[in-house]
């Protein structure tokens, strides 16, 4: 079992991993294990791109915010409070599934699929739902 990931890559870059195992290595597949989460359709929205270079862009916070899970925790959930496009951001991932964005991506998750089918290989998908979100009516079931 070999595990080919990097904390956020979105669907594109699984693809990009994908095809690069294939082609650069001739690697054999045998089960692949899709770990999806509904923000993966990001990096196909233009908006979000921009969005990014403004979060994160500008002046890196501090060593301690840096090297410190709590730290980083709380100085995230502050910047998000105070920043529209990160404390709208489910949002934003809801609208993302309501247009043509939606169908760009289900061909590339179909796109995945005959990629591990041609390789003889088995594809299962895991969708994780946005969890703190979790109970009652959760509005996100449609995606």
């Amino acid at each position: 079992m070999h595990v080919f990931s990097s904390n956020g890559w979105d669907t594109g870059d699984e693809l990009t991993c994908l095809r690069n195992l294939i082609q650069r290595n001739n690697y054999e597949l045998d089960i692949v294990i899709l770990i999806y989460n509904l923000n993966d359709i990001a990096d196909i929205v233009p908006e979000w791109q921009d969005n990014l270079k403004r979060i994160y862009g500008g002046a890196e916070p501090g060593f301690i915010v840096k090297y410190s899970y709590l730290f980083n925790t709380l100085y995230y959930w502050r910047k998000a409070a105070r920043d529209p496009d990160v404390s709208k951001y489910y949002q934003f991932v809801q609208r993302a599934y309501l247009g043509p964005l939606w169908e760009e991506q289900k061909k590339r998750l179909i796109n995945i699929r005959n990629t591990v089918e041609t390789r003889q290989g088995r594809l299962l998908v895991v969708t994780f739902p946005f969890i703190h979100l979790l109970g009652g009516i959760y509005p996100y079931a449609s995606i």
